[in-house]
């Protein structure tokens, strides 16, 4: 049986971790937050659980390849899932199983002040299912979540996923999702556009770079947005499938509503100079391209800055008219 230490005194901890830890023991109104990037003792996971378990200041968390496993998992959550103050709990690259979900859980589905959640590259077989359950059960709406790098948009993990997006969609508050590297499809979209569809949701920001989007899989995600007015942005980059076509359907959404405040990345070069130039940048369509005008004039050939707060990208319903823009998209 493992020795049970006296919380009088820190075991297995890094010196430079020794004090941040003590401040969390005292309940030290500074110490708000506490980042923690490699194993601890077993040992300290417990006295951590039971010293966050009285602590009311701690806002953030983030554990980093921790290598959380059983017990010390275990030992850590019990104490969590009495604390009402942390709001934003970060872990990453450290493996879950079900078993160190399942000791996770109870902190997600309870704690009333967490709105920001990240758990990236860390959930295993399971996982997903297990951490929907907890969100579903939520009485205070998680605001911010990311999962990135899990996996969890595979064909063999539709009726999961399907589960995490009405989990999701029971978050009334939730403004910013992000998914990126999930091996989201045909299907997964399908279900997303599920959340974008829903006129209660109040999301403002989902990301989705790194999957398998492709246009088909584009048009479900643009006709999805043709009643939603509260996103404003959409992230498709790293979506290699995605060319002209894909982006064309968001097009026709905008120019059925105008004022559809949607972001989309495109593609420019320089007909000017002799060397191809090229970049990627953010747009917001039907207003002005300030953005693009500083970028553009720090370049030696460019030289229409003054004209650029004039410049809008219109869509006519067969193509894009850039007849009033001294530079060119080139979509791939």
């Amino acid at each position: 049986m493992d020795h049970q230490p006296d919380d009088a005194t820190i075991v297995g901890l890094a010196p430079e971790l020794e004090s941040k830890v003590f401040c969390i023991k005292n309940n030290d109104p500074a110490m708000n937050h506490l980042y923690i990037g490699s194993g601890l003792d077993p040992r300290a996971w417990g006295q951590l659980g039971r010293w966050l378990h009285k602590n009311t200041h701690v806002k953030y968390i983030c554990l980093l390849a921790c290598h959380l496993r059983g017990k010390s998992m275990a030992d850590l959550c019990r104490g969590l899932e009495h604390n009402e103050s942390i709001s934003e709990f970060e872990i990453s690259d450290c493996l879950l199983r079900n078993a160190e979900i399942q000791s996770l859980a109870p902190f997600v589905r309870k704690n009333p002040s967490l709105h920001t959640l990240n758990i990236d590259g860390c959930l295993g077989e399971g996982g997903v299912d297990l951490l929907s359950s907890a969100l579903m059960s939520r009485t205070h709406s998680i605001e911010n979540i990311s999962l990135d790098g899990n996996c969890m948009g595979s064909e063999d993990s539709k009726e999961s996923f399907d589960a995490f997006i009405a989990a999701l969609n029971n978050n009334k508050e939730l403004t910013r999702a992000s998914l990126m590297g999930n091996q989201i499809g045909k299907h997964g979209v399908a279900s997303l556009a599920r959340l974008l569809k829903n006129p209660d949701s109040k999301l403002k920001s989902l990301i989705l770079r790194h999957n398998c989007i492709d246009n088909e899989c584009a048009a479900i995600l643009a006709e999805s947005l043709l009643s939603n007015t509260k996103l404003n942005n959409i992230d498709l980059d790293r979506n290699e499938r995605v060319s002209s076509k894909g982006l064309m359907a968001f097009l026709h959404v905008i120019s059925r509503t105008p004022d559809a405040p949607i972001h989309l990345t495109v593609r420019w070069r320089f007909p000017s100079c002799t060397d191809e130039m090229s970049a990627i940048v953010n747009i917001r369509l039907n207003e002005p391209l300030h953005s693009l005008a500083a970028q553009l004039s720090a370049n030696q050939y460019f030289i229409w800055a003054s004209d650029m707060s004039k410049v809008k990208l219109h869509f006519d319903g067969k193509g894009l008219d850039c007849s009033e823009t001294p530079f060119f998209y080139c979509m791939k």
